[in-house]
């Protein structure tokens, strides 16, 4: 995979207007190769944004903004499992998608919230608008923080789960509507954040993997709530330290438990940043057993590293190892994952 993000600042009046123009390009492959099948996928997604932030007063600050993203892909397939009668399959094709959207972050002494609205016009599946309203209070004397979210989510699906081997070209797009709700309490000069939230979303036409038919179907709808919890350590400039845990209890329309989404989720991440201009991340992933078809997926630990390099303000170097220890799990039963992978890239900003 490939990816290419470059984008440019410009503040005006004094910086209480800042204008964003970026752009990205991302281009991947995926390949597939078994004894009889040989597949590949090959994908390409181009963005263009334009962001305005307009700091009206002490107690508004406007944002708002316009995307486009098109994506297309290519794909052949062929399976020769029985000789006399091969099978070959080839397509392609496009999307585009162009959003806007505008958020207004207020704030009122130790009240703040953010009030927003975004509407996307995908070329498949037509105009969406959805909502987000996160409030938050803070209690300096105590350092404690209460915050809640609401809002409403919309998603199209992608080539890949469209006309993929595996696409179904029937699938409808997700709508959601969710909320949250959570405290958070800093400590001993805010070098110490402990942070619990609650968490309810309710999602029409969820798309997923059918092991069944080996293809991406619809959900009627899924139900997932839960908590979120984690521990934030920040001992010097050096290092930081992140703990946390989820459950989630995610159940479908008929009441069963949803595939492959586990009970119990944890992670711990460390940044060390030995110097200004470089930073190391090692993150350690828990996925607990999962439910999927008529077996039980084992659970799994994975270790990621992670470095970048800051040359200057234009040019990073980066590069990561996924799956330092070579794990082997599923995350959907009778499909394999990646074993240890490398990636290195360059990114420039202009």
């Amino acid at each position: 995979m490939k990816e290419l993000p470059p984008g440019r600042i410009f503040h005006l009046l004094d910086n209480t207007w800042t204008l964003t123009l970026g752009t990205s390009v991302s281009d991947f492959e995926r390949t597939y190769i078994e004894e009889t099948v040989d597949s590949q996928y090959n994908g390409r997604l181009t963005k263009f944004d334009i962001q305005s932030t307009y700091v009206a007063d002490d107690h508004h600050v406007f944002v708002v903004g316009a995307e486009t993203e098109n994506s297309d892909f290519d794909y052949e397939y062929n399976d020769t499992t029985f000789p006399a009668f091969p099978y070959y399959d080839a397509s392609e094709g496009s999307n585009r998608t162009n959003s806007v959207y505008a958020q207004d972050q207020m704030t009122f002494g130790d009240f703040s919230a953010a009030v927003g609205v975004r509407q996307d016009d995908n070329e498949d599946f037509g105009k969406e608008t959805t909502w987000r309203i996160a409030p938050t209070y803070k209690f300096k004397q105590t350092g404690t923080r209460i915050k809640a979210t609401v809002g409403t989510g919309f998603k199209a699906p992608t080539l890949y789960q469209l006309y993929s081997t595996y696409g179904n070209q029937n699938l409808n797009a997700e709508t959601s509507i969710g909320w949250d709700a959570g405290i958070e309490q800093s400590l001993f000069d805010n070098s110490l954040i402990l942070s619990v939230t609650y968490f309810y979303n309710d999602i029409d036409d969820y798309i997923d993997f059918d092991s069944a038919t080996s293809t991406y179907q619809n959900i009627a709808e899924l139900e997932t709530k839960g908590i979120e919890s984690s521990i934030a350590l920040y001992p010097n400039e050096m290092i930081t330290l992140q703990l946390s845990y989820t459950y989630t209890d995610s159940k479908n329309a008929d009441d069963s438990r949803k595939a492959r989404i586990p009970l119990h989720k944890g992670s711990l991440s460390v940044n060390v940043y030995p110097t200004e201009n470089i930073k190391i991340n090692t993150n350690v992933t828990y996925i607990g057993q999962r439910d999927d078809a008529t077996e039980t997926l084992g659970e799994y630990t994975l270790v990621n590293l992670a470095s970048a390099y800051q040359i200057n303000d234009q040019i990073e170097v980066f590069g990561r190892i996924d799956n330092l220890f070579d794990e082997n799990y599923e995350e959907v039963a009778g499909y394999g994952t990646a074993g240890i992978s490398g990636y290195a890239g360059v990114k420039f900003t202009f």
